[in-house]
């Protein structure tokens, strides 16, 4: 049997190994101070009604895993007939749906624009600029340079659309994520090497860029549960 192949010295494999631990890091921290800038920015941008989430109203681990729950059982199925197959090009459509869902039982839930960066790529090259042009201009044509999750408050991202692109594009074994993965961004960033980006929140920009209006999606399902 040959001996098997070296590859690079000994400080140099040290080196890639400590880059590539660097990436799974804690975000919880800069995550809020985000969030809270991208609700800074609804209000300059005049979008109504403005967002009244709260980066630091403090949700609870046992009220997260009720959200996980709710997420990956109730809502699931609907999720599934809404976008059938592969999610990881839809995450505005679930985005809007779990917003509207969210909401009809009862949580302060908001939509949030910006960017993904999943071990050390980024996703969709969001920019500010381009966010603040698609609300102010509201083209009809064109695909929008941006991802869309929920947030309710606190360090809580729910995103149903990543799941399927790290099982695709990152080789993340499917057993270990929910469809909808619900986690605080410590998480994502200590597990699964992503970094949420917030730039603007406010369900608004669904609502004047996309076909759907969350509001009303929102009532639908509210009046449907009564």
């Amino acid at each position: 049997m040959g001996q098997a192949k070296l590859r690079g010295s000994k400080e140099e494999r040290v080196a890639k190994a400590i880059a590539k631990t660097d990436i799974f890091k804690p975000h919880s921290d800069e995550y809020r101070r985000m969030l809270g800038a991208a609700v800074t920015e609804a209000d300059h941008l005049g979008l109504t009604p403005l967002p009244t989430v709260d980066e630091y109203a403090p949700m609870s681990d046992c009220e997260l895993e009720t959200v996980r729950e709710l997420c990956n059982t109730k809502y699931l199925p609907h999720l599934r007939a809404i976008v059938p197959g592969y999610w990881g090009a839809s995450c505005q459509t679930l985005a809007t749906h779990l917003f509207a869902l969210l909401r009809g039982d009862g949580y302060n839930a908001d939509l949030v624009v910006g960017e993904v960066v999943i071990q050390e790529n980024f996703e969709y090259d969001a920019t500010i600029e381009n966010i603040r042009e698609e609300y102010l201009t509201r083209p009809t044509e064109g695909s929008q340079r941006l991802h869309m999750w929920v947030t309710l408050g606190d360090d809580i991202i729910v995103d149903a659309g990543l799941a399927h692109r790290l099982i695709k594009y990152y080789r993340v074994p499917e057993h270990v994520l929910d469809p909808v993965l619900v986690h605080r961004a410590d998480e994502f960033g200590m597990r699964l090497a992503v970094r949420h980006s917030p730039m603007l929140v406010g369900a608004d920009f669904a609502a004047k860029t996309n076909s759907v209006d969350p509001f009303r999606l929102a009532e639908l399902y509210r009046q449907r549960a009564g």
